[in-house]
């Protein structure tokens, strides 16, 4: 992205992805992160941005798997999101994505991975990502943790998960990324948000009352007030 080339599709597994879902829908043996990228458009210009793309992945030590998997993946895509693949009870599990520039991609991933896999080693807590959203600036990382066997308590359950979800968030925070990209801030990140903006937080809140005087949408959403009027 970086070098300005414009693909179709573009998806970063990491390492941990790889081995948990994408082999298991390409049906081959992979090691390591894996890339899926494609271009479309005039067929002259595709080709050329599809050549100077592998350059760039061989120029990393990329090793190119041709055409089939990537066909193979665009016509099953959709097969990571329905049973066996997808994430289900009893596994404890949370999707913690959020956005940075292109510059703080490889703290956020690996700040995040070294929280969920080391101060949660006691469950067993599993760390996968994969970065699917990019931008001209920066990138989503969709990123979850997975535990297999959550305490059996619904109240020890949900505390933990809570706590996960919050330690996660901060962790994205204070590695330059933001609460948050797409899924929304709602209920369960809003009371971060004042940590998110800081000092321009007070200031969302009188836009909020000038656009909003009788606090009528959404009232209690993205961490404010639920009696917030003018």
């Amino acid at each position: 992205m970086t070098a300005r080339l414009q693909p179709c599709v573009l998806r970063l597994y990491d390492e941990a992805s790889t081995s948990s879902m994408l082999k298991r829908v390409l049906r081959l043996e992979l090691q390591g992160a894996c890339f899926i990228l494609g271009f479309d458009g005039w067929a002259e210009i595709a080709a050329a941005q599809e050549a100077r793309a592998l350059a760039i992945c061989a120029e990393l030590s990329g090793q190119d798997l041709g055409r089939e998997p990537g066909e193979h993946w665009w016509e099953h895509r959709y097969d990571f999101y329905y049973p066996p693949l997808t994430l289900s009870l009893p596994k404890m599990y949370g999707t913690i994505e959020t956005v940075c520039t292109f510059d703080k991609i490889a703290a956020v991933y690996r700040t995040k991975k070294r929280l969920i896999e080391e101060d949660y080693a006691a469950w067993n807590a599993r760390y996968i990502a994969h970065f699917s959203h990019w931008f001209p600036w920066g990138v989503m990382v969709y990123d979850r943790f997975v535990i297999d066997e959550p305490p059996a308590d619904p109240s020890e359950a949900l505390r933990l998960h809570n706590q996960i979800w919050t330690a996660a968030a901060r962790a994205s925070l204070a590695a330059g990324a933001v609460l948050n990209e797409h899924h929304g801030i709602g209920w369960k990140l809003g009371r971060l948000m004042p940590e998110l903006y800081g000092a321009a937080w007070p200031v969302l809140g009188e836009i909020k009352r000038v656009i909003d005087p009788q606090n009528i949408m959404n009232p209690g959403k993205l961490g404010f007030s639920s009696n917030m009027t003018r």
